[in-house]
């Protein structure tokens, strides 16, 4: 249940880790916007930047919306975790390889209002 995540109650060695997204359903077939709640000082200071309170449509570029929002849609439309890895090309560090977990959080409707990422980063390795 989404209230039953409090960030000062997550240990100070995971909570750098996380990033807590926001599920909006404006209604009236209107797409769902996420925006980030929180975003821990390690993912912060890994990219450069603080994307706390924006949303995703303000964080990112028009033609990378759709890319970086498909996860948060999938979890929210299949109320299931996911786990995904890749490059932190968004933000100009394709050097570094992400991988992250999401995990839906449910209101007392069962609808997903919140998403927890953790999310770590390594140097991408060339294959």
């Amino acid at each position: 249940d989404v209230r039953d995540l409090d960030p000062l109650e997550i240990g100070a060695k995971q909570l750098p880790h996380l990033i807590i997204v926001e599920v909006e359903r404006p209604g009236g077939g209107a797409d769902p916007r996420f925006r980030f709640r929180l975003v821990g000082t390690y993912i912060v200071d890994m990219l450069g930047r603080d994307n706390t309170g924006l949303y995703f449509d303000q964080a990112y570029p028009e033609e990378r919306r759709e890319e970086m929002s498909a996860g948060m849609r999938w979890v929210m439309q299949n109320k299931a975790p996911m786990r995904s890895t890749g490059r932190a090309e968004f933000a100009n560090k394709g050097w570094l390889q992400l991988e992250f977990i999401a995990l839906p959080l449910a209101g007392d409707d069962g609808d997903v209002r919140r998403i927890l990422l953790g999310l770590d980063a390594q140097p991408a390795r060339e294959t």
